[in-house]
């Protein structure tokens, strides 16, 4: 076991080393695709220790990369939670400034138990909303298209909104802003879902 980290036992050192291993593995892998002149788009919580990451620091010095900060309620989130996009994209920097405005319940982040389970909100809003993956999606899009390495259809951005009113929307299931949210949100932008039956 390392020195540099007594505190930690034999499984957790072994489990922070493979995840550094990845972790640089794929770094190498954005950095090596953005050398050739590709795009890419990495997420973390705003204030990540990631971000911190020699590696990271490394490249973000480099001037190749931009963060983009935002509130995922912008993006239908039930919670505020400040989140961050790294990225090499023209059309994610021409985004509005994306901070929170709404009215949110000052207790929606406390842990609840249901039927005896501990329940932490933040596995819930770990997982991308429908709007701001369509956001990234069609800005990538785009990005493509202005750089000739597409021809195709951009359909139109999703509404984003950073005003209004959040209490309530902690009753919802949190599908309801994510996978079940995808089929609706794609016709409303013009697109048609490949499932006809969820479509109907």
């Amino acid at each position: 076991m390392s020195s540099l980290k007594p505190h930690l036992s034999e499984s957790d050192y072994l489990r922070v080393q493979t995840d550094n291993t990845a972790c640089k593995f794929l770094l190498d892998q954005i950095q090596s695709l953005a050398d050739r002149g590709g795009a890419s788009v990495r997420e973390n919580p705003w204030r990540s220790l990631h971000w911190y990451l020699p590696q990271e620091q490394a490249m973000m010095a480099t001037g190749m990369w931009f963060d983009k900060r935002y509130s995922s309620c912008c993006f239908m989130g039930a919670r505020a939670k400040s989140q961050c996009l790294r990225h090499n994209i023209d059309e994610i920097n021409a985004w509005p400034v994306l901070d929170c405005h709404h009215v949110h319940d000052p207790h929606e982040w406390d842990p609840s138990t249901i039927d005896g389970k501990r329940f932490y909100p933040s596995h819930e809003e770990a997982e991308y909303t429908a709007p701001l993956a369509f956001a990234i999606a069609v800005a990538a899009s785009w990005w493509a298209v202005r750089t000739e390495r597409a021809t195709l259809h951009v359909p139109r951005t999703p509404a984003i909104n950073c005003h209004g009113r959040r209490e309530h929307w902690l009753a919802f299931n949190p599908k309801s802003m994510r996978e079940w949210a995808m089929a609706p949100l794609a016709i409303s932008l013009g697109l048609t879902p490949p499932d006809l039956l969820e479509a109907a």
